[in-house]
């Protein structure tokens, strides 16, 4: 198929054929002829530099140091609902930044503001790594902290030492998010129903109801573990950990009832027993955890 239109060349050849002097372009050599004026480009001056604003007001300041005080107690809430060091850090920083880019005028009480945001941050994380954890294999365990740790927070009563414990947020996990909130919102942080419920965007009686839910649940999961007493179970696990160390098996069999039975965590990022039972195998394998690796041998 043939499409209309000049046969190629013929606008080449047109233009060749065109009247009055040839159009020839600015030349940069001296003394060269053109029909174009030469282009002359106007100095160019530095552009002032960009001076970006940051407002450090007495304002800005005396609500950032506001902030700064509460931080501990803050840090103490999202641990025993995240029962992650690094995690409750990130969720205070966060409600730090909505602090921040709140109007702060308007906020009436800022420490139930605060920690209605960092409730709600450590809910949507707990939602979110509930997830996570399900198409994990193995266990998830808390992480613990260290006596004297700020994140720690209150630790008055029996209540509040008592949430912060291992074995409670450990327990904490059989409870769902909001349950888990209610119920260290009134236990550790005494809080009432009311504060609560405007916390959570609740009702005054569903936060009854979570609550009466997870004290049922805490109390069975206590019940089906027993009941040690401090002091006895600190010199236990001290003698445990020397046994380990020191590679005497048949001690750490001694310190272990018939029913034992452990529980390993891979963090979902290493391999990890899932569970093992029998003093013997669990015998062996805390006392691998303790022998030395081949580089220190040498």
């Amino acid at each position: 198929m043939w499409a209309a239109g000049r046969p190629r060349g013929s606008r080449r050849a047109s233009s060749a054929s065109r009247s009055g002097p040839p159009r020839t372009r600015p030349s940069a050599c001296r003394g060269a002829s053109s029909a174009w004026p030469p282009r002359t480009r106007p100095p160019r001056t530095a552009s002032p530099p960009r001076v970006v604003r940051v407002e450090n007001t007495a304002s800005d300041r005396f609500d950032t140091g506001r902030f700064e005080a509460g931080r501990n107690r803050l840090a103490s809430l999202a641990y025993r609902l995240l029962g992650s060091a690094v995690d409750a850090e990130d969720a205070v920083q966060d409600a730090f930044l909505h602090w921040q880019a709140a109007d702060r005028q308007r906020i009436q009480v800022p420490e139930a503001w605060l920690t209605k945001v960092v409730t709600n941050l450590c809910l949507d994380r707990l939602r979110s790594a509930q997830a996570r954890r399900e198409r994990t294999v193995g266990a998830w365990l808390p992480e613990p902290l260290l006596d004297g740790d700020p994140m720690l927070g209150p630790a008055d009563t029996f209540e509040q030492r008592e949430s912060v414990s291992l074995a409670m947020l450990t327990l904490m996990e059989r409870l769902s998010p909001l349950e888990r909130a209610v119920y260290l919102l009134r236990e550790a942080f005494s809080h009432s129903h009311a504060e609560i419920a405007e916390i959570l965007d609740i009702t005054e009686s569903a936060s009854q109801q979570h609550l009466h839910r997870a004290r049922r649940r805490v109390a069975v999961a206590r019940r089906g573990g027993g009941e040690a007493d401090p002091a006895s179970a600190r010199r236990i696990v001290e003698e445990f950990l020397a046994a380990a160390s020191s590679g005497r098996t048949e001690r750490l069999v001694a310190l272990l009832t018939d029913d034992a039975t452990a529980i390993s965590d891979g963090a979902g990022l290493s391999r990890a027993l899932l569970r093992f039972d029998t003093p013997q195998r669990i015998a062996a394998v805390a006392r691998a955890g303790f022998a030395p690796s081949p580089a220190k041998r040498r």
